[in-house]
């Protein structure tokens, strides 16, 4: 199919010619309120090279922004895709541009992901970087300890209407990964972040120390005997998460629906979080090592039709605390499953759906002491690891 770009100067890459006219600016639409002047690309051939279209960019600026708009097909990736910065990428639509490849590294990290994000920034707090209706898959076919396809999402960087699915990790297979983002310009919507694979461990969404949003997403973490995390956040994330779906799912193993660990103190607002399999550890919501947990019009489920594993709607481990209003904790052996003795949940104006071993998998009792979420009563104890905030809560134990 001819190209449709009307440009002037002829780039010549892997026998497909590509376009450009660096003289004349295109619009770039990238989102609500942000509409940037540019230079655009046109790829309509799958057999064109996006790997050499991208390294042949020297000079993208916040001057010039780049569009990459990238046609219907399946674009076989030669190898990492390193989208650099003030460059966008824009697909016809998930599973409708597809871009595939097979890449790996030692670790989570961009290193690891089939598509990178370059480090970016913005002197007007612009978005720097975006990807935006497309799918990327990464099929690591075993040879690699970590299989990533998309990441580190970081601040200025915008991922929109995106499937991303990563499997064949020898460890680890990650969908989105996300990192260091210490202020809220980053923002992933509407995008669905996949992994698979048996015996590993396996993360829809990972992230380590960010805050930004993700909102109306779906992450999903699949195996049989593997640790799989619908999302995990983790070392000072303080990510709002909104109006989005957590998956993790497998048999034998651990499965977490939505997890907080390590210092961090994510929100989730009108979340679902899931965990589900036969003979699994299986926590909806998981809270663990120093960190924080806020519900607001959440489900936090955790089911095994077995009854052979613990399965919790909530988990907290020692020294964790669940702040919960207007939600539904729900699971086979019970709602709630405080880990150590100085758990903590606080509970409002929600439903506990009791288990085979009722409303609590463990020891602690229900008083009606603290005046909100945050701030104990006076006649409160501290030696309380579950405490209901009001008569509005549901726990017929």
């Amino acid at each position: 199919m001819k190209s449709r770009i009307a440009y002037a100067c002829f780039l010549s890459i892997i026998g497909m010619v590509v376009l450009s006219m660096p003289s004349a600016a295109a619009v770039i639409n990238i989102g609500p309120g942000v509409v940037l002047q540019g230079t655009m690309i046109e790829v309509v051939d799958p057999e064109t090279d996006l790997v050499a279209i991208m390294n042949s960019i020297s000079d993208a600026s916040e001057q010039n922004p780049f569009l990459i708009k990238i046609g219907p097909g399946f674009f076989e990736l030669s190898g990492k895709l390193l989208v650099k910065p003030y460059v966008h990428l824009l697909g016809a639509g998930p599973g409708v541009t597809i871009l595939g490849g097979n890449f790996g590294g030692a670790s989570i990290s961009g290193a690891s992901a089939l598509v990178e994000l370059a480090s970016a920034s913005s002197s007007d707090s612009d978005v720097a970087i975006s990807i935006r209706y497309l799918s990327i898959v990464n099929n690591a076919l075993g040879d690699f300890d970590s299989a990533v396809a998309l990441g580190p999402v970081d601040d200025f960087h915008q991922i929109e209407y995106v499937n991303a699915s990563a499997t064949g990790g020898v460890s680890i297979n990650v969908g989105v990964y996300l990192l260091n983002s210490s202020g809220t310009t980053s923002m992933i919507s509407n995008t669905n972040a996949i992994a698979t694979g048996d015996g590993v461990n396996n993360y829809g969404f990972y992230g380590s120390n960010v805050k930004g949003t993700i909102i109306a997403s779906y992450g999903l973490a699949s195996g049989d005997n593997a640790t799989n995390y619908g999302i995990s956040l983790k070392s000072f994330a303080e990510t709002v998460v909104r109006d989005s779906r957590f998956l993790a799912q497998g048999d034998g193993g651990a499965n977490r629906g939505f997890e907080s660990i390590s210092i961090a103190s994510p929100r989730m607002e009108n979340v679902e979080a899931l965990a589900t399999g036969i003979g699994s550890t299986n926590c909806g919501a998981r809270v663990a090592s120093i960190s924080t947990l806020t519900s607001e019009g959440s489900i936090m489920k955790g089911i095994d039709s077995s009854g052979t594993g613990v399965s919790a709607g909530l988990c907290v481990d020692s020294s964790s605390r669940a702040r919960i209003r207007r939600s539904t904790m729900e699971g086979s052996t019970a709602s709630l499953d405080p880990v150590g003795s100085t758990s903590e949940f606080r509970i409002t104006q929600s439903t506990l759906i009791p288990g085979s071993a009722g409303t609590t998998n463990g020891t602690g009792s229900y008083v009606c002491l603290y005046s909100d979420l945050f701030t104990p009563g006076s006649g409160s104890s501290g030696a309380d690891m579950i405490e209901v905030l009001d008569t509005d809560c549901d726990n017929s134990n």
